[in-house]
């Protein structure tokens, strides 16, 4: 585990490592701790921050070298080790997003539960087939008061009945 004053002039003349394997070497900052560069056999270099205890540590990727400068990749994990500090888990946040379902995906669960419930179940199949057309791929937890106030807008325009219904 090497460690180094990471400057660009140091990460350019980083070796690149002929058996390094598929995880490459790291290099590990001397100003701030858990932040580093690794540097795999085919000559990429990605930033990463590690953070969490000695036995369960965790360790995210920041971007790549140089389309992320060393200035910038530092700012990078400077702010999320503050947020770490106050207690989040920036993997976690990520996973939880990733996971997030799409208004598509929800809406096609909810049909199947409502298809077994209700004897028609036609009128929730039409009115969330309209949110369906406006949300789509959208992750669940994106859609926001304001995006329900402007989709109502439309169907407003078909007719006051469909929107109070929708």
């Amino acid at each position: 585990m090497p460690k180094r004053k990471l400057t660009k002039r140091v990460v350019d003349s980083l070796p690149i490592p002929a058996d390094g394997g598929a995880t490459g070497i790291m290099y590990y900052d001397t100003t701030l701790a858990g932040f580093g560069v690794r540097v795999f056999p085919s000559g990429r270099k990605r930033w990463f921050v590690e953070y969490g205890p000695e036995h369960r540590r965790r360790r995210m990727s920041l971007g790549g070298y140089p389309p992320l400068t060393v200035d910038q990749a530092r700012e990078q994990a400077t702010l999320l080790l503050t947020d770490i500090l106050k207690g989040a888990d920036p993997l976690e946040e990520r996973r939880i997003v990733r996971q997030m379902p799409s208004f598509k995906e929800w809406a096609d669960e909810y049909y199947a539960g409502v298809r077994l419930r209700k004897k028609r179940p036609k009128e929730d199949e039409r009115y969330l087939g309209i949110a369906k057309n406006h949300w789509g791929n959208r992750p669940l937890n994106s859609i926001g008061r304001r995006d329900v106030e402007s989709t109502m807008r439309t169907v407003a325009d078909r007719g006051h009945t469909t929107a109070n219904r929708w």
